[in-house]
């Protein structure tokens, strides 16, 4: 080794492959245990410009190296350690070149004096007898490193086919290849499950048996004289599968060029677009039968995007409000406004239902020609398909004579009972005075008419409740269910100091109701006390959570609901004259849920009672 020669950078030769990760310059690693032809061979490899040496790494298996030198000595401390890491880079060639002392020709020889044919089949490339010149060492790590280039280059080609293979087999689009005479040579699974032909029955057919017929002639003329000039073919096709049944695909065939650059055969891929198809046709009739809706109801529609600029409206709205949609399109929806106050609160109302659900709110608006209405304002959200919100439909009701109506009632309302309170109170009082200056079977006729005046009186209450709330119509909203029973029940229990209501809520559980809702729990709970048979009555307030839901639910250990009764809670059964005061109670608590957009059930207690359970649903 100790003889050198001029370096000639014209044999090194293309050595790396088409690998980036390939070392550049090659890394070789000396494994030589022998000190002076070590730092020979590490001089050496440091003057040549295209090698690069690496010093002892941590272990052979973790270095990074694409050549390995090794001598007796190190081939004697890491044998194992070479193989296993030459097994590992497998099917990449990693070339061992083993230096063997002329002075020891033994030192590979077995028993019978052979050299072993297994370890130098498994384990070394090249052998080389020292001392050995510079030139040849350099020839032979030359030409081991472009068998490594050269197997590394094979390996990414074979992983890229594989890669390549297993992406055509696993996609879903139907991938059929043919000849220049337009024989299928191959079909993917794809194409099997879509087209129902399976590979067997495909292959050295021709795409014909695919044609359903509806394709005329001269759309195949065009495909074929495209293809075969070189261009690639695209286009919506309707086939047959094997059963007869059509399907509709977008097709894609390009030709597939050799090396000399003439085309030997055609790729075919098809994406099978026929449920796309069939949305797009229902999407279009759905649209006619909303086009006809939208123009036929009578309500007036308004369609605003998110800056609530208006986009659309219907007959009805042109009819109501005497503006044409050329006239509006594009205006903020505030001049519609008879109050710019409530132009506000409609903005807020909107802002606060970002969940997407529906609210109602009357408006008071104004018309092209000055008339001003109540519009009772149904708001929705309007979604694009990927379900972003892109706006918001308003119908609106004119709802002038329902008002009248309301207010008339209300005045009737108003006026009945403050005679009835007024005449009430003469009547108790008389018949008071009678109780405390009367004797014998008179004072038990004034008892009899307090009671019945009270109760009387306690009816009309909350009759008056009922009314206040129907007049109203007060939409459910976010709420915490938490306070509002704990804080009814808080007052209950200074209201009836010998009965025992107990609570059992969480910390917090919000759900939609109206906001008089409090009145459920206070109607519920005072009905078990009222009617209770027991000494001190019981009855229990609890809040649980499942999912999506929030149940409130009243159990007592009383005699239990009237079944006539039950069905004013949870069918709203219409009101009878026999009912009184306590089928009016029952009758609001029923209202208050189902405007909270609730439900109710009764169910017996164990081991009496009952337990009335409303359900909501989960803020």
């Amino acid at each position: 080794m100790s003889e050198m020669v001029e370096h000639n950078p014209d044999t090194t030769g293309e050595l790396f492959g088409d690998d980036p990760k390939y070392h550049d310059p090659a890394r070789v690693y000396p494994l030589v245990a022998d000190a002076g032809n070590e730092q020979l061979l590490a001089e050496w490899l440091d003057s040549v410009e295209e090698f690069e040496i690496v010093r002892q790494p941590t272990s052979i298996g973790e270095g990074a190296f694409d050549l390995c030198i090794v001598d007796r000595g190190g081939l004697r401390q890491n044998y194992e350690a070479l193989r296993e890491r030459k097994q590992s880079e497998q099917p990449v060639l990693l070339p061992y070149l083993l230096l063997l002392p002329e002075d020891d020709p033994e030192f590979l020889q077995d028993e019978s004096g052979q050299l072993p044919d297994t370890l130098v089949q498994q384990t070394f490339d090249e052998m080389l007898s020292l001392p050995v010149r510079q030139f040849e060492l350099r020839w032979r790590i030359e030409s081991l490193l472009r068998m490594r280039g050269q197997t590394r280059t094979l390996a990414n080609r074979e992983r890229k086919l594989r890669r390549f293979r297993r992406a055509v087999t696993a996609a879903g689009h139907a991938i059929y290849m043919t000849d220049t005479d337009g024989t299928i040579t191959y079909v993917n699974p794809a194409f099997e499950r879509i087209t129902g032909y399976t590979e067997d029955e495909a292959v050295g057919e021709t795409p014909r048996i695919l044609n359903s017929g509806e394709m005329p002639e001269e759309y195949f003329e065009e495909l074929w004289e495209t293809i075969q000039s070189g261009g690639v073919w695209e286009e919506e096709v309707t086939n047959e599968r094997k059963n007869g049944e059509r399907y509709h695909a977008n097709q894609t065939i390009a030709p597939v060029p050799g090396p000399d650059g003439d085309i030997e055969e055609f790729v075919a891929i098809q994406t099978d677009i026929t449920e796309h198809k069939e949305r797009q046709q229902q999407l279009q009739a759905s649209r006619e039968r909303y086009e006809s809706l939208f123009a036929s109801i009578q309500d007036a529609i308004l369609v605003a995007d998110t800056d609530r600029r208006i986009i659309e409206c219907n007959a009805g709205f042109v009819e109501t409000f005497g503006y044409t949609l050329e006239e509006i399109e594009g205006k903020p929806t505030s001049f519609l406004y008879a109050d710019e106050a409530e132009f506000d609160e409609m903005g807020t109302e909107i802002n606060h239902h970002t969940d997407g659900r529906k609210f109602t709110k009357t408006v008071t608006y104004e018309t092209k020609f000055g008339y001003t209405f109540p519009g009772e304002t149904n708001v929705s959200d309007l979604s694009d398909a990927e379900g972003n919100l892109i706006g918001h439909i308003g119908v609106i009701r004119d709802i002038s004579e329902r008002q009248d109506r309301l207010q008339q009632l209300k005045m009737i309302d108003r006026v009945l009972r403050h005679n009835l309170h007024n005449e009430m109170n003469v009547i108790l009082g008389r018949a008071e005075q009678i109780q405390a200056t009367a004797n014998g079977e008179p004072i038990e006729h004034a008892t009899t008419i307090v009671e019945s005046g009270n109760r009387l009186i306690q009816t009309t209450d909350k009759e008056r409740d009922v009314t206040k709330f129907l007049a109203d119509n007060p939409q459910p909203r976010s709420r915490d269910i938490v306070p509002l029973v704990t804080t009814t029940v808080a007052e209950l229990r200074e209201q009836y100091p010998d009965a025992d209501i107990s609570v059992d809520v969480p910390d917090e559980r919000t759900a939609f109701a109206v906001n008089p809702f409090e009145r459920v729990i206070e109607e519920l709970v005072k009905n078990a006390i009222v009617h209770s048979d027991q000494d001190v009555p019981s009855v229990t307030v609890r809040l649980e959570c499942d999912g999506e839901t929030v149940r409130i639910r009243v159990a007592d250990d009383g005699p239990g609901i009237p079944e006539i009764e039950q069905r004013i809670l949870t069918e709203g059964e219409e009101m009878q004259p026999l009912y009184h005061g306590r089928g009016f109670g029952l009758w609001l608590v029923h209202l208050l849920v189902e405007h909270s957009v609730g439900t109710l059930t009764v169910e017996d207690n164990e081991p009496r009672g009952s337990i009335v359970t409303m359900q909501l649903s989960k803020a």
